[in-house]
C-alpha cells in the first residue's frame, strides 16, 4: 500500500511524512479531496507511522495489523450511523479518551464521512480539538470540505488529495481484471477506482 500512496498522493504523503521527521504533527488532520482518492488509507497509514517500529510503515507487525483491523485500543474509527455522525459518537470518543489507556503511546482519532456530522456532533469535535486529552491527534476525511465547520477546519491542518491520473487509473483497473472495451470506456467515464467499481458492478 505504501507503494501506491506513493504513487497516488506523493504530495499528501510528503507532507505528512515531513511533519513527522520535523516533529511537527499536527493534532488535527482534515484530508479532503474527491471519492476513491486513497484518503482513509493514508489515515491509517499516519496511524501507523506512530506505533510502527520500521522507518517506514512495514503493515505486517502487530501494531500495523491491530490499526489496519481497527482493533487497536489507542486508534478509534468513526463512520456515520446511517446517514450522519451523532454527538452521542463523539462523546463517546471524549468518554473513552479521558480514561488512562493500558497501552503506551497516543491516541488517535479517525473520522470517516466527516461532513455528515450533526451540527452538535461538530460543536462537540471542535472542543475536543481545541483541548485534546494528552498526546491526541485527529484525522478528519471528508469529500465535502465546505461542509466541515469553519472553525474546526482552521484549527487543522488541511491536505488535499488529487483525483488519479488515467495512467495510473488504468493501471488500477487493469489490477482487477478490466480490459478491452470496457477499460477504455471506464477511463473516460470516470478517475475515480471506487467510481469505477460501481459502474462495473452495475448490472444496468
Amino acid at each position: 500500500m505504501y507503494a501506491t500512496l506513493k504513487k497516488a498522493q506523493p504530495r499528501a504523503l510528503r507532507i505528512i511524512e515531513n511533519s513527522k521527521k520535523n516533529n511537527r504533527l499536527s493534532h488535527a488532520y482534515l484530508f479532503t479531496g474527491p471519492k476513491g482518492t486513497y484518503k482513509k488509507e493514508m489515515a491509517y497509514h499516519l496511524a501507523m507511522m506512530l506505533y510502527c517500529e520500521e522507518d517506514v510503515p512495514c503493515y505486517k507487525c502487530p501494531q500495523c495489523k491491530a490499526i489496519l483491523e481497527n482493533r487497536h485500543l489507542n486508534v478509534s474509527y468513526i463512520e456515520p450511523l446511517g446517514q450522519s455522525i451523532k454527538k452521542e459518537q463523539i462523546i463517546a470518543l471524549q468518554e473513552e479518551f479521558s480514561k488512562t489507556s493500558l497501552l503506551p503511546g497516543p491516541r488517535i482519532y479517525i473520522i470517516n464521512e466527516a461532513d455528515t456530522m450533526s451540527a452538535s456532533a461538530a460543536n462537540s469535535l471542535l472542543k475536543f480539538i481545541e483541548e485534546p486529552t494528552g498526546e491526541t491527534y485527529g484525522i478528519l476525511i471528508t469529500e465535502h470540505k465546505d461542509n466541515i465547520l469553519s472553525t474546526i477546519i482552521s484549527r487543522s491542518m488541511v491536505v488535499s488529495f488529487s483525483e488519479l491520473d488515467k495512467k495510473m487509473l488504468n493501471e488500477e483497473l487493469s489490477n482487477l481484471g478490466v480490459c478491452g472495451i470496457e477499460l477504455d470506456s471506464l477511463k473516460y467515464l470516470t478517475s475515480n477506482v471506487m467510481d469505477a467499481k460501481e459502474l462495473m458492478d452495475d448490472e444496468g
